[in-house]
């Protein structure tokens, strides 16, 4: 997984909470079933904007970062939060019995920065969880590599860098999960208003994600890829 060369200096990884972010993790979360009290985990946190969404919503999170910078802003902006337990490294770092107990794996603007070695270990401890009845299913928010725009705030914003970003347009995530016995869709789109111009309108106006779109859509700005196994929790 990429680490950032000066996370400290990334200043627009630290964007503030508003009804953009919340609109898309909850319809998000939805598809994959997750309600209060479940436990998701959530790879590569970062500065814990998306965590922060997702405990407001009564949901437990196992944040995972990797980069040592991210993790300890990380643990400062939610110390003393409920249902929150921080976890360095990646997946393949997790115990099984940690990974047994969580309903979905989420991430948001992570899925590009793992090289191909990395999405294997994804792949391989998401295949053992399949077949677990508690288990509902995956999903990236990512940066949709239609969108003309992303390579615009690439070359326009303060430390971010293609080379740390190349996995937007290099990863296929399809010839990699597939031949390890997991699928891989895109679920859906959103975004079609830029975050900045979003910051400033009502919930109301802001675009629902259709969950089910070609993959092609170069008009939104983000992608939701992963699966969706079950829409509810097994009964008891």
């Amino acid at each position: 997984m990429t680490t950032y060369a000066e996370p400290e200096r990334h200043a627009y990884l630290h964007p503030p909470i508003d009804p953009h972010h919340r609109d898309g993790v909850a319809r998000i979360l939805d598809a994959l079933g997750v309600k209060a009290g479940d436990l998701v985990l959530e790879l590569g946190a970062g500065s814990g904007r998306f965590t922060d969404v997702i405990l407001e919503m009564g949901i437990r999170v196992l944040a995972i970062e990797p980069d040592p910078v991210l993790l300890a802003g990380l643990r400062t902006r939610l110390a003393g939060r409920e249902g929150a337990v921080f976890l360095p490294g990646t997946i393949e770092n997790v115990a099984a019995e940690d990974l047994r107990a969580a309903s979905a794996v989420v991430g948001f603007h992570v899925l590009h920065h793992l090289d191909r070695k990395s999405l294997e270990g994804l792949a391989d401890r998401l295949r053992g969880e399949l077949e677990r009845p508690t288990f509902r299913g995956f999903a990236f928010l990512e940066p949709n590599p239609w969108s003309p725009l992303f390579p615009i705030q690439i070359a326009f914003t303060p430390g971010m860098r293609f080379a740390e970003e190349r996995g937007l347009w290099g990863n296929d995530y399809p010839s990699v999960f597939g031949p390890r016995g997991v699928s891989v869709e895109t679920l859906g789109h959103q975004g079609l208003i830029p975050p900045p111009l979003a910051r400033r309108l009502p919930k109301s106006m802001l675009p629902a994600m259709p969950m089910r779109t070609p993959r092609a859509q170069p008009f939104y700005l983000y992608r939701v890829i992963g699966s969706v196994l079950r829409r509810e929790p097994p009964n008891a």
